[in-house]
């Protein structure tokens, strides 16, 4: 038969209630709520987009940003842009197609659409995308070329701005 020593007893139970107590008091402390956001800072309405098709080659001299709300007009810019696969078809009545074509004076470029956003209360959309330029190391082709990219979103009567950034891609194993 084991009898338990009178110190250890003592000690376990004042260890089980001090950790009982502990726990009690923990549950009893109240969290803080959340700091609300400051009103200055505005709060930004962000689209959901789709690429539908992109690529690098076409008959376009010149930097192109359009807003294509109809299938007639984005029947002529599918004439003149051609990605490697097909454009994917377009709902006219749910979406509308923002296309973006920038050329450049040699090949290995690419453009990525970031973002399409609305600062609250605000009207006009901001269309954000990257121009993608060979970086160190990359040998471009030596011919003059036309990145582009279109998307879909659901239809907005804007105003629209597009603002692009330029940055190198890296060509490093």
């Amino acid at each position: 038969m084991y009898v338990c020593k009178k110190g250890r007893l003592h000690r376990f139970a004042l260890a089980l209630c001090s950790s009982l107590f502990c726990v009690f008091l923990i549950g009893c402390i109240p969290i803080p709520e959340p700091e609300e956001l400051e009103d200055d800072e505005p709060e930004i309405e962000a689209f959901y987009f789709e690429t539908i098709g992109r690529g690098s080659a076409s008959p376009a001299p010149d930097t192109t940003e359009v807003i294509v709300r109809d299938a007639e007009a984005w029947a002529t810019y599918q004439e003149r842009f051609q990605p490697p696969l097909p454009f994917k078809s377009v709902d006219f009545s749910q979406e509308m197609v923002i296309l973006i074509a920038m050329p450049t004076e040699t090949g290995g470029h690419s453009i990525m659409v970031e973002a399409i956003e609305r600062e609250e209360n605000g009207t006009t959309v901001t269309i954000r995308y990257v121009l993608n330029e060979p970086g160190e190391f990359c040998v471009p082709f030596q011919n003059e070329d036309l990145p582009f990219q279109a998307v879909i979103m659901r239809p907005d009567d804007g105003p629209f701005v597009f603002e692009h950034r330029i940055e190198p891609m890296s060509c490093e194993l």
